[in-house]
């Protein structure tokens, strides 16, 4: 149970850190900047396979009882 708390808490932090770097990335003038959208793609793509993971977990436990 540690396990995933702490993993949860993780989660958090790092879901705010691309907040503040999307923010940034929206409100950048002109066309953008081609390093803070990759930036901001493969922050994006982890968090959704973070959240494919989470849910594959919780199913497996889920069929395991």
């Amino acid at each position: 149970m540690y396990d995933i708390k702490y993993h949860i808490l993780v989660f958090q932090l790092f879901y705010f850190m691309f907040l503040g770097v999307f923010s940034l990335a929206t409100l950048w003038p002109t066309c953008g900047n081609w390093t803070l959208d990759c930036v901001v793609f493969l922050s994006a793509l982890m968090i959704e396979m973070e959240l494919v993971w989470t849910t594959y977990k919780k199913k497996q436990v889920t069929l395991q009882f």
